[in-house]
Parts: C-alpha cells; sequence; structure tokens
C-alpha cells in the first residue's frame, strides 16, 4: 500500500486597481492539489502462474482566481488493473486480464460576460456574475488477453486481442495487435528491435 499527494499553491495580489476597470484587483493565483492511494497484490496460484492485480483511488482539487473570475474542478479517478500470467512451456506464456479506469469530475466556474458589440464601455465589476457548473462522468472498462511466444533465445512474439468500452461514446471496440522483440545484441551494449501493428 502507497500514498502520496501534493499541495501547490501561488497567490498574487493586486492592491491598485486600473481606474478604468476596477474589476482587475484583489487575488490572482490557485491552487492544484492531489492525494493518491495504490494498493499491489501479487499471488502465485502455481509455480509457473502468477496473478497481479493493482487499485488506485485519487483526488485533484483545482482553483484558480483571476479578480471576480475563477474556475474550480475536483475529480476522484479510479483505476483497476488485474493480470493472469500463465507459463505453458518454456516457449509459450499465455497472459489475461482486465484494465478498467472511471472519473467523476466536479466542474465549477465564475465568469463575467463581455459586453455586447453595441454596448457603451462599462468596467466589467458592473456586469453580473455568472455561474456554471457541470459534471463529468467516463468509465472505461476492458479486457486483453495474449500470448508470448519465444521460438529462440532473445526472440519474442507477442499476438494478442484488447476489448475496450467508452461510457462517454457508447462504443466497443476491440483491437488485435503483434508485438515483435528481438535482442540482437546482449552485450556489452545490449541492442533491441521492436515493432508492433
Amino acid at each position: 500500500l502507497s500514498v502520496f499527494g501534493s499541495d501547490d499553491r501561488l497567490k498574487i495580489v493586486v492592491k491598485s486597481p486600473d481606474p478604468q476597470d476596477p474589476a482587475f484587483s484583489g487575488a490572482f493565483g490557485g491552487y492544484t492539489r492531489f492525494l493518491r492511494a495504490q494498493l499491489r497484490l501479487d499471488s502465485e496460484l502455481a509455480p509457473n502462474t502468477r496473478w497481479e492485480n493493482t487499485a488506485s483511488w485519487g483526488i485533484t482539487d483545482s482553483d484558480q482566481a483571476f479578480g471576480s473570475n475563477g474556475f474550480a474542478s475536483t475529480a476522484h479517478d479510479f483505476t483497476l488493473r488485474s493480470d493472469l500470467r500463465a507459463e505453458l512451456s518454456s516457449l509459450i506464456t499465455f497472459n489475461a486480464g482486465i484494465d478498467a479506469f472511471a472519473l467523476l469530475n466536479d466542474i465549477r466556474a465564475t465568469f463575467r460576460p463581455y459586453p455586447a458589440s453595441n454596448a457603451p464601455p462599462s468596467p466589467s465589476d458592473a456586469r453580473p456574475a455568472r455561474s456554471a457548473s457541470t459534471t463529468a462522468r467516463l468509465f472505461r472498462p476492458a479486457v486483453y488477453a495474449g500470448l508470448e511466444i519465444r521460438p529462440f533465445d532473445g526472440f519474442k512474439l507477442m499476438p494478442s486481442v484488447r476489448a475496450d468500452y467508452t461510457h462517454d461514446t457508447e462504443q466497443v471496440t476491440v483491437d488485435p495487435r503483434l508485438g515483435v522483440r528481438w535482442d540482437v545484441v546482449r552485450s556489452p551494449r545490449r541492442t533491441t528491435l521492436k515493432a508492433g501493428a
């Protein structure tokens, strides 16, 4: 289990506003802070079979102020990855698992609109402030399976397939993949060629 975070802040104070636009005064700046917690569990189900699980949760809080205008958001995200890896023989390894991501983001904004094109000039603080808020939700789970084939030492052929669901577009995609890795030279300076499609 690991937990980490950060808190970054910036603030600029304008004490002498512009006489033509007194709203351009006060505090300018904001903060961004986040907290993450991650849990990892590795299990050996059999001598040649491993099951690795990783789950994490995080919150990111951000607030930016520009005088009387401002933008803020609070995002919660959750990720889960579960991977099963089994060595079927000395030449073939099978792996499969799930990979999921979820996000809940509350967004808030306060601003003063620009005057209409035919309106006389006026200070921005004379215009009423407007507020808007929305909540964004994302959920993107996926499943995958593949093989790692080693026909000879230093060479790996990795065919696989992955299926993804995107909640915001309600689409399912299935993508076959093929990767190749060849350790041409191992010493004294390792040289590896990689290709994928």
